[in-house]
């Protein structure tokens, strides 16, 4: 009876596919997501917000691929050579990796909880972080309850916070406030902090407003206005700023990969923010 490395005539169909699926699992994993942006940028519908999860995918895709060849290379070698030491280490630091985004994830949809109602205080709108240009999806999402939220309560003003990001052609506070507008909210109500870069530095602007707005220190509570996964990182800078917030969460979509997508990015931020950057 003949046997080769590929297919072994001695064990039936069934155990020769389990053993080649455990030998070539990270090819299995690995060439599905390098295949991934190529068969989207086939397909009728392209949406500018997963372009970063695009990225993020093929780079997995590679790791997998990786550690398939690494596995194939060292399957009949001791324990301790160094290549095989190799392959455990990137085992190691993947095992990791996906920990830490599972820990930031769960922080992140924890903002969707205990989530209070505001009533009528000012608000502070997060839009920093996302492009007026390729991000207008996501921030028209967050922006139709805004506008009912300032249609509900004709007093509360916003402070609509976001700078010119990933060189768009406008600051993201100014998109903002141009659909509120063009939703009946009057410009005199609506705040800029335009100069912020990241979510730290749109708290601190949005800070300096607030006590401007409130007789110059801060008297009563403000909303944050975000995602849950702007939300986290947001609470956070305000605590550290003494900015007392009421937050209402804006939950993001789940199609077409968005949430995927905005979390991914926020990995690696949240991780800085825990760590006090």
């Amino acid at each position: 009876m003949t046997t080769s490395n590929f297919w072994d005539h001695r064990l039936t169909a069934k155990e020769n596919i389990a053993r080649l699926l455990k030998k070539y699992i990270y090819f299995v994993l690995g060439i599905p997501l390098l295949l991934l942006p190529l068969l989207y940028r086939l397909s009728p519908s392209q949406e500018q917000d997963i372009r970063f999860l695009l990225v993020y995918l093929p780079i997995i895709g590679s790791i997998f691929i990786i550690l398939g060849c690494l596995g194939l290379w060292t399957q009949d070698k001791a324990n301790n050579h160094p290549v095989k030491l190799v392959f455990h280490g990137l085992w190691v630091l993947l095992i990791l990796y996906f920990a830490s985004l599972a820990m930031t994830t769960t922080s992140l949809l924890s903002e969707t909880k205990r989530n209070p109602l505001m009533s009528g205080q000012d608000i502070i709108v997060l839009g920093a972080e996302l492009s007026a240009d390729s991000d207008r999806r996501i921030l028209n999402h967050l922006l139709e309850p805004v506008a009912g939220y300032l249609k509900q309560y004709p007093e509360a003003k916003a402070i609509l916070t976001g700078g010119i990001y990933e060189r768009a052609s406008q600051s993201t506070a100014i998109y903002m406030a141009d659909y509120l507008a063009t939703a009946g909210i009057s410009q005199d109500r609506l705040y800029l902090a335009d100069g912020s870069a990241d979510t730290k530095q749109a708290i601190q602007e949005a800070k300096a407003l607030v006590k401007d707005l409130q007789g110059g220190s801060q008297q009563a509570t403000v909303g944050l206005v975000g995602h849950e996964y702007q939300l986290h990182r947001g609470r956070l800078y305000a605590k550290r700023e003494d900015l007392a917030i009421a937050k209402m969460c804006v939950i993001t979509p789940s199609d077409d990969f968005l949430s995927a997508n905005y979390f991914i990015r926020e990995h690696p931020k949240v991780l800085l923010a825990w760590i006090g950057k």
